[in-house]
Parts: structure tokens; sequence; C-alpha cells
């Protein structure tokens, strides 16, 4: 994180995003563990993290909706499925389709040679 945003008395998770462009909520959830919909535990005079850094770089080649701040990457090799890499590298296959769009919904537009979104 390298931003944070001190909360005041009266804020809610949607008064912290109208303050802070660029922010969403899906992300001041998923970096602070924010597991309340209702957001109604933000605790006053705490921190909360309100951007982070986008990787320097995702490795090339990649289909062009990849998730942008995928934190590991898999290169496809000849016989990947989608089904069986998610099988082996521990990842939930809707996870995986949505980092990785491309490849569609029936996996069939993975790619030899090509890097997808392993984790975020």
């Amino acid at each position: 994180c390298d931003k944070t945003y001190k909360v005041h008395t009266g804020d809610t998770c949607n008064t912290i995003v109208q303050k802070n462009p660029g922010l969403t909520l899906e992300n001041l959830y998923k970096w602070n563990w924010i597991n309340n919909p209702a957001c109604d535990n933000l605790r006053p005079r705490c921190n909360y993290c309100v951007h982070k850094p986008i990787p320097d770089t995702v490795p090339e080649p990649h289909q062009p909706n990849i998730k942008m701040d995928c934190k590991e990457y898999y290169q496809a090799v000849s016989g990947d499925y989608c089904w069986l890499l998610c099988q082996q590298k521990g990842v939930d296959l809707n996870s995986f389709l949505s980092w990785n769009p491309d490849v569609g919904v029936d996996c069939q537009s993975m790619l030899a040679g090509y890097y997808y979104c392993l984790r975020i």
C-alpha cells in the first residue's frame, strides 16, 4: 500500500471511495480485509489502504484483458487446459476465468507461450 486514509467518525466505505479518486469499493474491501458488505465496522482514527501501485510489468506475451494487479503468472504450454491447470495450481476456475477473460468461458482461447494470471 502506498497511500492510506485516516477514517473519521461518520465515514462510510462510500465516503472513503468518494474522497479518494480512482479507488473502488472492491479494492477498498480487498486491500483492507473488509468482509462486511454493510461496511459498518470502520474504526475512526485508523488508517485504511486506498491505493496500491500497479506492478511495473506484466510478462509478455499476454492476452489484452488480463487482470493487471496479478501477483503470480503462469506461461501456458501446448496441451494446457484451464480446468486442469487450475486443479494443479490450486486456483478456483471461476476466478481464473475472471482474471483471464480472453480465454473464453469454454477455455478455447488459451494460447501456448502466453502468460496467464494465477493469483491476485
